[in-house]
């Protein structure tokens, strides 16, 4: 949808090469639409490229509870800025729908995230 894609647009525009999208879907759309890197990829490709495993059972357990209803622990937020690059999380209208209260988790918590963009579809974070 037109409105969900404005996300994608405003990732490319407003965020470096190097940025990592945090997203809730089995589809990596941020790869696709936004050129940018997904954050946590399907079980599918980490056996295939042979990816750590304990890293990724780390990164899959940051991306299940930033998309939970349980704030995201300090040690989780610290481990995604020594990646050293722009992180973000997209939220998209399943995700609004599925947990409305998750934006509103996000926007309290202002030493730690910042609204980036946001329309009916869509809303994306930047974490601090």
């Amino acid at each position: 949808p037109p409105a969900e894609m404005a996300a994608f647009d405003w990732l490319r525009s407003n965020s470096p090469l190097d940025a990592v999208v945090i997203e809730n879907n089995n589809y990596h759309l941020a790869p696709v639409l936004a050129c940018r890197h997904g954050f946590h990829s399907d079980s599918g490709i980490i056996n295939v490229l042979g990816y750590d495993k304990q890293k990724m059972d780390l990164m899959a357990g940051i991306k299940d509870r930033v998309f939970s209803d349980l704030p995201v622990p300090g040690d989780m937020i610290e481990y995604l800025r020594r990646m050293n690059r722009e992180i973000f999380i997209l939220l998209l209208e399943e995700d609004l729908r599925a947990k409305p209260s998750l934006s509103a988790k996000f926007e309290s918590d202002t030493d730690r995230f910042k609204l980036v963009f946001s329309n009916e579809k869509a809303r994306l974070f930047k974490v601090l």
